[in-house]
């Protein structure tokens, strides 16, 4: 049964119910007692009001009442300090009624007041008293007017609705009311004569006795609870006054007995106490710390989780103050948040740090509710707590790991991703993989590697992630991405599955190894001309020779007038000795050894110096030649090879345009470079060229050789310069970059 059940018992009982809380003088005295609770039977049974009653003093609801005849404070304080219980009838001079009250303490300095009026009943208990008192002590002469009166006060207690009942000295019924023949199971006329061994059982018999030896040894009246177990297995509990008979003389006649049933009260006191144990032992015992303090913040319950949670005893900390459980920065935010609780302000969820004995500070979670009478006075506060201490320094220790992991994230030098596995969607990138792409964070994070087209070839990234999830991790795939200029990077990527909020997600590292990849095909172009440079070397001059006087032996017979009919095949074969000695001539411009003549220069004029040479051939093609010089500052260069330089670079740039094309011959300055470039409007270079540019042999003219670039790319690597090229659609720019003098002196 819950609290619920109890309560409604009380409010719906006919006998006044009263809880009170007993008011001692500095010596412990009682000198008054304060209403804490009544039911509705207490206002019916006084003719007070519960609004005009709770939380106030007994001397200030009935002043005055100290002068009482009888000495209610007294009589009750000594049940509340003694942890007594006490029945009894007075008369309330303040209410000129008289009740029946029995009383008893549930706890030191509270008690429990159950009382009915019985102003009634006392009257007509004292008139049937009276008129039996009379009749017994008549003459026997008078028997008809004996009966007369007994009828009548027969009449009289069966409409009592206690059991009352007649005795003579040796315990032999004399009479009874209808209720207590009800009770026996006999009719009223065959318990006379009966005593109480022939009633009821042999104990219950004993004890009726004895009380009645007692009562009529001391000649006054004797109160007693007593209980009776029925043949059906009921028992009923009875509160019983049984008052001595005199006769004229004084002399004891017999008893009378008043037997109310209390069952029901029992059975509403049992259930209380049990709904009281309950509560008790439900927040002694819950695991949860739970505490209670009263308005002026003075503790009064204190449960054993919150015993391990401060390592105090409730006995050492009932009546103190609050404020003991705070470390000493926090006590006065602590009390600050406490008092908002008295203006009505509830704790949902409130971190509040409490300081253990031993002097290690816990955090909390509370959250309370205060707890008011039925007049809405505050009368305490309940709070709830829970230790979060290890989910704090979890949450600590969780904040510090994370500010690792995105240090070393956002930190690391290589570009770093993380992104989901189903979408593609970027989750975070740091600083490393927006300086390569290009693209903010903001542009990133929450759009998928489709929204910005990262990856070349998306099938490449769709395959990798394919292996991802076969693998859990990826090591060192090659892969392309496109940066938000459109520039193609090469990279190797690395990858690991991760979980984030239950979604399959990966953490990715690329390095841009773009660079690497280019120092790795000048090596490997080097190579390449180191190798033509040796073969130039070691044979140039040996075929060149032989060559020459071959050529000067055709000249000779074809001059003569007997191959005159043969001179076409003559002009042939010179030609091709010819070609055979340019080729030559090439493979020694690419001698790694060749030595430079470097002098500080104009670039302009050697490009002037060219100009009409290459003007009449491309007049010659149909073709427009422009310059477009900047003027730059002087530099170091070997004049010849610059002139073959330009003039491999225009005619290759020739070649690539048609009819009306415009080439244009420049020059620049780019921070401490010098910049020589040729710009054609051809159609721009293969894409499946692009790697292999400058690599001997490589060419997409019919007639070509490869070796024209080549021999660029020697000329530039013996100046310490570098070249570079721009093409699309609409042509191709090359540039040759030159270091400012200064700039050569430290490379030297």
């Amino acid at each position: 049964m819950n609290k619920h059940f109890y309560q409604r018992v009380i409010n719906e009982s006919p006998t006044a119910y009263g809880l009170h809380r007993m008011i001692c003088d500095e010596n412990g005295i009682a000198i008054d007692y304060e209403f804490i609770e009544v039911n509705p039977a207490f206002e019916k049974h006084t003719g007070l009001k519960a609004e005009n009653v709770l939380g106030k003093r007994i001397t200030e609801v009935l002043p005055g009442i100290e002068k009482n005849g009888f000495d209610w404070i007294g009589f009750y304080g000594e049940i509340a300090l003694n942890n007594r219980q006490k029945e009894t009838e007075q008369f309330m001079e303040h209410l000129q009624r008289w009740y029946r009250v029995w009383a008893y303490s549930p706890e030191k300095y509270y008690f429990v007041s159950l009382f009915t009026d019985i102003s009634e009943e006392r009257v007509a208990r004292q008139r049937a008293e009276k008129t039996l008192f009379l009749e017994i002590t008549a003459r026997k002469g008078m028997e008809q007017d004996f009966k007369q009166q007994t009828a009548l006060l027969n009449g009289l207690i069966d409409s009592i609705p206690d059991r009352i009942f007649f005795k003579d000295t040796s315990g032999s019924y004399l009479g009874c009311n209808q209720v207590y023949a009800s009770q026996v199971g006999k009719s009223k006329e065959d318990i006379i004569g009966l005593n109480d061994y022939d009633l009821y059982p042999r104990d219950v018999a004993e004890f009726f006795r004895m009380h009645d030896r007692v009562m009529l040894e001391q000649g006054k009246p004797l109160e007693n609870e007593e209980h009776i177990d029925y043949p059906d297995g009921t028992r009923r509990f009875f509160n019983t006054l049984k008052a001595p008979l005199y006769s004229e003389k004084g002399q004891i006649l017999g008893s009378l007995g008043v037997s109310r049933d209390i069952t029901a009260r029992k059975q509403a006191e049992e259930e209380l106490l049990e709904t009281r144990k309950y509560l008790e032992n439900l927040l002694r015992h819950a695991n949860a710390p739970i505490i209670t303090w009263s308005p002026d913040f003075q503790i009064t319950e204190f449960n054993q989780a919150f015993e391990k949670l401060t390592g105090r005893k409730r006995a050492d900390v009932a009546g103190q103050h609050l404020e003991i459980l705070f470390p000493d920065e926090n006590r006065v935010e602590s009390m600050q948040q406490i008092y908002r609780t008295i203006a009505g302000e509830k704790w949902d969820v409130q971190e509040i740090p409490i300081l253990h004995i031993s002097g290690k500070k816990h955090i909390v979670l509370w959250n309370s509710a205060n707890i008011y009478n039925d007049e809405g006075h505050l009368i305490a506060t309940i709070a709830q707590g829970q230790d979060i201490t290890a989910r704090k320094q979890a949450e600590v220790s969780l904040l510090q790991s994370e500010e690792m992991f995105s240090k070393a994230f956002h930190g690391n030098p290589i570009m770093m991703t993380l992104g989901t596995i189903e979408e593609g969607r970027y989750l975070d990138c740091n600083e490393a993989f927006c300086a390569v792409t290009a693209y903010h964070r903001d542009e990133v994070i929450g759009n998928t590697v489709r929204d910005i087209n990262l990856f070349v070839d998306v099938e490449q990234r769709e395959g990798y992630i394919r292996m991802l999830l076969e693998r859990g991790k990826l090591e060192r795939v090659p892969i392309d991405l496109r940066t938000k200029s459109g520039a193609i990077r090469s990279c190797d990527l690395w990858s690991q599955l991760i979980e984030i909020e239950g979604r399959p997600c990966h953490i990715t590292g690329m390095v841009d190894i773009t660079e690497q990849k280019r120092i790795e095909f000048a090596v490997q172009r080097l190579d390449r001309l180191n190798l033509v440079g040796e073969m130039a070397a070691s044979i140039g001059h040996e075929i060149r020779n032989p060559m020459t006087t071959i050529r000067g032996f055709l000249q000779l017979l074809g001059s003569k007038e007997a191959y005159a009919h043969d001179q076409t095949y003559f002009d042939l074969m010179i030609e091709e000795l010819d070609r055979a000695i340019d080729i030559i001539t090439e493979y020694l411009n690419v001698a790694k050894d060749k030595k430079v003549d470097l002098q500080l220069q104009n670039l302009d004029e050697v490009v002037a110096c060219l100009f009409p040479m290459i003007q009449a051939d491309a007049i010659h093609q149909d073709k427009v030649i422009q310059m477009d010089l900047g003027e730059p500052p002087l530099v170091l260069f070997d004049a010849k090879e610059i002139r073959q330089l330009i003039l491999n670079l225009v005619r290759n740039g020739l070649e690539a345009m048609s009819a009306k094309g415009i080439l244009t011959i420049g020059t620049s300055t780019e921070g401490n470079e010098i910049v020589l470039f040729v710009k054609d409007q051809g159609h721009g270079l293969d894409p499946d060229l692009l790697d292999k540019l400058g690599t001997p042999f490589v060419t997409t003219k019919d007639n070509g050789i490869g070796l024209g670039l080549a021999v660029c790319y020697s000329i530039v690597a013996r100046h310490k310069a570098r070249i570079d090229y721009e093409t699309d659609l609409e042509g191709t720019t090359f540039k040759v970059f030159f270091p400012l003098p200064e700039t050569v002196s430290v490379m030297s």
